[in-house]
């Protein structure tokens, strides 16, 4: 049996305001470039890169961001890659490379009015916060 994965795992900026959309079916989603960067050595030394990644949040996570998230909040991103094809309006097929995110965690935000620095976890698959410290306690389990 062949087995497979489909997981990225990012932590970056968001480059631009996340754009909120409702799709024909009324299911809220959002879009947003994010960007991701490291170290590179060069012949003279070290050299930032940065890659740019396309973000796509369904579900309750768009509630969030909309609330919580713009251009340069910095963010922890999992999610699975999807590749989709289409037609422009000249007929010329486009390709594009998204990250469909099911978790996010919110490492600092400017648009939150308190002070506080703890980081917030958001998924798809609730409809609150979860504690993103919830793996400290997981390690007192005993099994």
């Amino acid at each position: 049996m062949s087995k497979s994965v489909n997981k990225a795992i990012l932590i970056g900026r968001v480059g631009k305001d996340p754009k909120i959309k409702v799709s024909r079916n009324d299911v809220k989603m959002t879009s947003f470039s994010f960007a991701t960067s490291y170290r590179k050595k060069t012949d003279t030394g070290y050299e930032d890169e940065t890659d740019w990644h396309n973000i796509v949040c369904f579900g309750n996570i768009v509630t969030v961001i909309e609330n919580y998230v713009s251009k340069g909040t910095q963010l922890y991103i999992e999610g699975n890659i999807k590749t989709r094809k289409w037609k422009d309006e000249n007929d010329f097929e486009r390709t594009i490379t998204e990250i469909i995110a099911n978790n996010i965690v919110i490492l600092d935000s400017k648009k939150s009015s308190s002070n506080n620095n703890e980081s917030k976890q958001y998924n798809d698959n609730t409809s609150g916060v979860v504690d993103a410290n919830i793996s400290n306690t997981l390690d007192d389990i005993p099994f």
